[in-house]
């Protein structure tokens, strides 16, 4: 899973196309699958300070133009931190899985793959949101055929048993499609409000602000220590001392 700053909205040429990228991953036949209801894993190698817990959610058309709700119920490292900010684990690797709603359905088709969604997941970081997509295809199972045990009976017709409505086919997507024009002042999705400062002054006025705090909270016992010797001293009679 690449990391990628998508807080600033930029020109549309310099974002990478989706649609090609997801059917670059189909022609290398590097597409997960899963079954409605299971579940999907990524693993995220983790870099600078920031902390890889991360919310998800897909696009059921597989061209990250149509997302949907965030996923709940993901499984994250057991790790904290504030804003997404943890230090300790630099270079470390973490494993996510991300579970499939039982009713999903993907209407795509790349490649040989049909039934594709795009799968987008990012943490929380105060200058991103960091994070990353990636495909996956749905496999329906057959359903198994009743057993019974009981003789069949010629005059007899089987009781008929309601179908629900099918869902849409899966379609071909068409990648040579020029990417929609990113709306100035919108990322395409929610960052949260006051998310991107740019050179991430807040950031770091806040961390100079606790080192400088922490600073003085230590002079400041240094003094009161030295101060109380002061006072000892002066309160014990010289014959004593």
């Amino acid at each position: 899973m690449h990391s990628t700053l998508l807080a600033k909205p930029v020109l549309a040429g310099d974002l990478v196309p989706t649609r090609s990228k997801m059917l670059e991953f189909a022609n290398a036949n590097k597409i997960a699958k899963v079954t409605p209801g299971g579940w999907v894993e990524f693993e995220s190698s983790k870099l600078m300070n920031l902390l890889f817990l991360f919310r998800c959610r897909f696009d059921a058309h597989g061209t990250g133009e149509n997302f949907g709700a965030w996923l709940p119920g993901i499984v994250q490292p057991p790790v904290t931190g504030h804003n997404s900010v943890n230090q300790w684990g630099n270079g470390k690797h973490y494993l996510f899985r991300v579970p499939i709603p039982k009713d999903v359905y993907c209407g795509t088709t790349y490649g040989k793959y049909e039934n594709v969604c795009t799968m987008r997941c990012e943490n929380y970081a105060i200058n991103g949101p960091f994070g990353g997509c990636f495909p996956f295809q749905v496999i329906f199972p057959p359903k198994p055929k009743p057993v019974s045990n009981e003789t069949p009976n010629k005059e007899t017709k089987p009781a008929s048993t309601p179908t629900s409505k099918p869902k849409p086919p899966s379609k071909p997507i068409d990648v040579k499609k020029p990417e929609p024009e990113p709306v100035y002042g919108d990322a395409g999705y929610d960052v949260g409000k006051g998310n991107y400062d740019e050179g991430g002054e807040k950031y770091y006025r806040r961390k100079r602000d606790e080192v400088s705090g922490a600073k003085l909270r230590r002079r400041a016992a240094v003094a009161d220590l030295a101060a109380a010797a002061r006072i000892l001293a002066n309160a014990v009679p010289a014959e004593e001392r």
